[in-house]
């Protein structure tokens, strides 16, 4: 189960958009930085108390990237996961690259790499799990399935994407059911915004519940938290994309924690698309 689900749940429901308070730029980025790096101490700490090591479904983005920077940073062991159809997904290419740059300074750090072919068996499985209709691996189900074995708390890095514009439809929201007649694109992408803002919980949340309360995992979401949620709010929809930048405060976080510039710019797959290396948010 996802720990704290109807807390997020309810959070995500009355969330607030352009909640400005007058603070700088650099102040909120910095406040954000602050609420992910208390997040992930927290949760690392917690689940530190019942086993040994924290597991991370990684996927080599930006995202999971910073949540794993923190985690090593803080001291904590950490195993990544990452789940890819084959060795030369962008996935599993950056991931084991940043993998063994961070063993290389010495941090406690274990990949586990899973190479997933679509099946129907499988593809079968998740639906009676879900009880609806998928014609297509579901990743959740995949990467949960093969994690099993090893751990029962897992930390995944859903909902920054939909706080703070991460999908290229926010850049250019003109393929997506928005609107009922054009309006500005400035205006578009604050629809566009809610528009991923009301599928969150519908179209991930809850599928990576079913598959984790079937499967018997304790699903942790650092950004799912109450501070760093409150401080998502906090940006502009300029702050937050241009006609080439999608989700700009992470960005900017990233730099300030180093994270290698390859993986700031990488195009954007996410955990959930590792099978298919064409299809793109």
């Amino acid at each position: 189960m996802i720990i704290d689900r109807e807390k997020i749940y309810e959070r995500i429901k009355n969330y607030k958009f352009f909640n400005l308070k007058g603070e700088p730029l650099e102040k909120r980025i910095s406040n954000l930085n602050f609420a992910i790096e208390s997040s992930t101490h927290d949760i690392g700490n917690f689940i530190l108390k019942e086993q040994g090591r924290i597991h991370l479904a990684y996927s080599g983005g930006i995202d999971s990237t910073i949540i794993l920077r923190n985690l090593v940073n803080q001291g904590f062991p950490v195993t990544i996961h990452t789940i890819a159809n084959n060795k030369t997904h962008p996935d599993m290419v950056y991931a084991s690259k940043f993998a063994l740059e961070l063993a290389k300074e010495g941090k406690n750090i274990l990949h586990e790499k899973y190479f997933i072919k679509e099946s129907q068996s499988s593809i079968k499985k998740a639906n009676r799990i879900l009880g609806g209709e998928i014609t297509k691996s579901e990743n959740y189900y995949e990467i949960l399935k093969v994690i099993k074995p090893t751990t029962s708390n897992l930390i995944c890095c859903d909902c920054i994407d939909e706080f703070l514009g991460g999908y290229y439809a926010h850049i250019n929201p003109n393929n997506i059911p928005i609107y009922d007649e054009p309006k500005s694109l400035e205006e578009n992408r604050k629809l566009a915004l809610r528009y991923f803002m009301d599928g969150l919980i519908p179209n991930h949340l809850r599928i990576l519940d079913a598959f984790s309360n079937y499967f018997g995992f304790n699903i942790w979401l650092p950004y799912g938290e109450e501070e760093v949620m409150k401080a998502t709010e906090n940006f502009s929809v300029n702050e937050l994309i241009d006609n080439e930048n999608r989700k700009k405060p992470i960005s900017a976080i990233a730099r300030i924690q180093n994270i290698p510039k390859e993986i700031i710019e990488r195009r954007k797959y996410g955990l959930v698309s590792a099978l298919n290396q064409d299809r793109k948010k």
